[in-house]
Order: C-alpha cells, then structure tokens, then sequence
C-alpha cells in the first residue's frame, strides 16, 4: 500500500440509482455471491464480469470525485494521473464482506485508489514474503504463498478513508473486508488507471 488518508473525502457522498446484479463466480473453489457494482469509465473485466463502464457525464457526484482525487494525487504525491475507470460496490445492512484477494492493475506503475463511504468496515491488509502473483494484470493469488504472511494490517474505514495503491504493492500482499454482522450501508469507489 502507498498511503491511508483518514476522512479525506468525509464531506463527499455519491449516490448510485443503478446498480448491476451480482453474479455468482468461482473464487478459490467455492461459488461466491459478489456484491451489487456499478461502473463508470472505460470497458474493465472484474469478477467474471466485463463491464462497459457507463460515461462519467451520468453521475457527477462520482465524476466530481474521481477529479478531486487526481487533484489530490498530483498536488501530494506529484503524481500526474488521469482514471480510466471507477468500480463501485455496494455493501448492504447483511454484514457481507469481500475475501482476501487481490487486484488486477494492468502494470506495476498502475494506480488503484479505494475511497469507503458509510457505514464503518473493517479492512486488512496482509504482506507477503513472496510474491502472491505472476503478474499484475489478474486478481489469482498462489495460495500456496498465502501461507507465508509477512504482517497483517488492521484499519477501520469510516466515511471518506482513502487508500492508495499500485501493482507493487499488489504482487505481495492481499486484503479484504471481513464480513461484519450489524453493518451498515457502505459504497466503495475503487478508481483505476491503464484500463
């Protein structure tokens, strides 16, 4: 992981009327029910879905946030970033959460920045010896090299926590949201670059 902002987008709240229904996928030999997602942008292929995201001009309270966090990434890291798309996953009142996996970024210079909105979540992060990947461009983890956890970070994501990071640091690690009975309401943004 690059960098953890706490609240940084606290006084943001975007609003999602359509949501694409999960799908039922193999994850690590089981069926897994993802979460219902949106997308906005380029056409990305997640989950064993490809999403043809919908223009930017149809939500501008995502569009507005999407160019704060470029703004952000440039005047802070000096970093000069445009995002070709914005995965949002809704996380309902059912506790349920995502396992640990890990992303798919096109390259290792690739940027991923998760913005949580809500209700708090548990998130963790966990490092690796060894790289957990092949390559960056799939979310398939070895998990022969799960077994070898470096340290495990624990944060909680309260409305507007920013996390920040590229394919590096998604060759040796993973993370997840655990499931959470009695949460509330939560949308994540997840905006990418390279897609």
């Amino acid at each position: 992981m690059i960098d953890y902002k706490p609240e940084y987008f606290k006084n943001q709240n975007p609003i999602i009327t359509e949501w694409d229904e999960p799908t039922i996928r193999e994850f690590k030999g089981h069926k897994v029910l993802g979460r219902k997602t949106a997308g906005y942008g380029n056409t990305f292929a997640y989950a064993g879905k490809n999403y043809k995201g919908r223009p930017w001009s149809d939500n501008h309270r995502i569009f507005r946030i999407k160019t704060l966090t470029e703004h952000m990434l440039s005047k802070e890291y000096n970093m000069d970033v445009e995002f070709s798309f914005c995965l949002c996953g809704y996380y309902g009142t059912n506790g349920k959460g995502i396992p640990h996996h890990s992303d798919t970024v096109p390259t290792l210079d690739d940027l991923v920045v998760s913005i949580s909105f809500g209700a708090p979540r548990v998130f963790t992060w966990r490092h690796y010896q060894n790289a957990v990947k092949v390559k960056t461009n799939t979310s398939e983890i070895d998990t022969v090299s799960e077994n070898f956890i470096k340290t495990e970070d624990t944060y909680i994501l309260n409305h507007g926590d920013v996390l920040i990071f590229d394919g590096h640091s998604q060759m040796k690690s993973t993370h997840a949201v655990p499931d959470m009975i009695g949460a509330g309401e939560r949308i994540n943004l997840t905006f990418r670059t390279g897609i």
